[in-house]
């Protein structure tokens, strides 16, 4: 296994050969953002198994993902469906750099079809997990104040993260 938590492709690795898209954050105060496209291209992921015992025993891979490919567009609902145990989660921690460090992972992510690294990822999205619990006794703008002040970056005033909070309730009130 090579890279870290598994990676092997040069997208999770951050490598220097990588091109990896710097999307302008806008001026501050702006309330243009960039739309984004996210893709993934070849997605395989491979878990060691032990078969045998004590000994005997010997380690093979498992082949979780086959060759997945697929893209998220702005504006769009992206519904990832399938059995228990078809590998939905592992592909959503895959594509948010989340996943098990024992894992093996080849394939291609991309922002607007360039390569994306964690460190873009998170500066521009979140990913909730299914384990994350909301307080359901607080106000979604309540909520999204408390996710502003927890994730966005510490360097933003009050005012700015306040500003982020209502033009997310707009976008989310305009799209209903």
């Amino acid at each position: 296994m090579s890279g870290a938590a598994g990676y092997d492709n040069p997208a999770f690795l951050g490598e220097a050969k990588d091109s990896v898209v710097h999307i302008d954050q806008g001026s501050k105060g702006s309330r243009h953002r960039e739309k984004l496209s996210y893709s993934w291209e070849d997605l395989n992921v491979f878990a060691p198994v032990i078969q045998g015992c004590f000994k005997k025993s010997q380690v093979a891979e498992k082949h979780i993902l086959r060759n997945v490919t697929g893209i998220c567009r702005p504006g769009e609902l992206l519904a990832v469906m399938g059995a228990s145990g078809a590998g939905k989660t592992t592909l959503l921690n895959c594509l948010n750099f989340r996943c098990d460090p024992g894992l093996k992972i080849k394939g291609k992510l991309f922002i607007n079809g360039r390569r994306v690294t964690p460190e873009l990822l998170t500066s521009r999205s979140a990913y909730v997990q299914q384990e994350d619990i909301f307080v359901g006794t607080i106000t979604v703008k309540e909520q999204l104040v408390f996710q502003a002040n927890l994730r966005m970056d510490k360097h933003l005033s009050r005012t700015e993260r306040m500003q982020r909070v209502e033009d997310v309730m707009v976008e989310v009130n305009n799209k209903l």
